[in-house]
């Protein structure tokens, strides 16, 4: 049997699961086979062991075989009718009901985004939306992942073939990438029990260094009432994990149309997208920004929407959705149009 690489239909990962799974069973049964008094017996049982597992790399193999990460496959969307989603203003972080939106299902085209080691296949739009999703402040940044993910869920997880959906996040890119996730650093703010400013510190508390800007003098992380401030002292402070991604896709990327998909789909100019990622951010060591991760240009990068002195940023972008198909379909090969059929 010919195995894939990433590119291909079927990971070596998949074998090697398989063994593990098979020397699991050769343990299950092993009380069994102590039962059996002739050699002959005994064979038989593992050989049917070995056939009912065999089966299944084939049929797992024949399913996918010759599919690709950047196939392009006609999953419909609007094939249970359009969808409508709305989003209200006081869970994007709006001001006013003016920010609050109803998004509707596109037609955006799809392509394969991953094979996963037991075969189920992951699709990925090939053009982000032309709507643009709305996300402000403390409450943007608290509920952003989720309203992302719903969103996209209830638009785009609803047709033919589809188990869900959710929204494009930074390891999904991370996976296409080759880049390993981050473990991240633990950072910690605190204003001291006694001391005239606000500190932070990069070693976990070993070394502290001095905030002497009066801009930066107050400390609060987002969803918590705490906060540090010359009235509100505290020696341990307040720690977070400082943990974002931010690196050029095209010097990670070897091909070029799935850099292309990524940063503009079929369009002629790149398009700003929010990644489904929430991360801290320490910006020039003076406060910490709550972002969402998102693409602009040819760069993963962060975007702020609040941070620690209790300031609130608002933005738009574009969003991806991300497609898991069931995993009892099957691709069938339109040679004619060379795209892939769900059936």
């Amino acid at each position: 049997m010919k195995v894939k690489s990433q590119r291909g239909s079927i990971s070596i990962f998949v074998l090697i699961a398989l063994l593990f799974y098979m020397a699991f069973l050769l343990l299950l049964y092993a009380n069994n086979l102590n039962k059996v008094q002739t050699i002959s017996e005994k064979v038989e049982i593992l050989k049917n062991i070995y056939r009912q597992n065999y089966d299944n790399v084939d049929e797992v193999y024949n399913r996918y075989k010759g599919v690709q990460v950047g196939d392009y496959v006609n999953y419909d969307e609007l094939s249970n009718g359009k969808k409508t989603y709305s989003v209200d203003y006081t869970q994007n972080g709006g001001t006013s009901n003016t920010n609050s939106q109803t998004f509707e299902t596109e037609d955006l085209g799809w392509r394969v985004l991953d094979i996963a080691d037991n075969g189920q296949i992951t699709l990925i739009s090939d053009n982000p939306t032309t709507a643009t999703l709305y996300l402000r402040g403390e409450n943007g940044y608290l509920n952003g992942e989720d309203i992302l993910n719903n969103t996209c869920n209830e638009l785009y997880g609803k047709g033919y073939g589809a188990e869900s959906a959710r929204s494009l996040n930074v390891y999904d890119i991370n996976k296409i990438a080759n880049v390993a996730n981050s473990k991240g650093t633990t950072k910690i703010y605190r204003f001291p029990e006694e001391g005239d400013y606000l500190q932070y510190s990069n070693d976990g508390g070993v070394t502290w260094k001095d905030i002497t800007d009066p801009n930066y003098q107050t400390f609060r992380m987002p969803g918590e009432t705490e906060m540090i401030s010359a009235d509100n002292r505290s020696d341990e402070g307040i720690s977070f994990l400082h943990e974002h991604y931010y690196y050029t896709i095209s010097q990670k990327i070897l091909d070029i149309s799935l850099v292309n998909m990524l940063e503009k789909g079929t369009g002629e100019s790149n398009i700003t997208q929010w990644l489904a990622t929430s991360t801290f951010y320490q910006y020039w060591n003076y406060y910490v920004g709550a972002d969402l991760q998102k693409i602009q240009n040819d760069t993963v990068m962060e975007k702020e929407l609040y941070n620690v002195r209790g300031w609130d940023l608002e933005v738009q972008y574009a969003f991806r959705p991300v497609v898991t198909l069931n995993s009892n379909v099957q691709l069938v090969k339109d040679t004619a149009t060379d795209t892939w059929n769900i059936q």
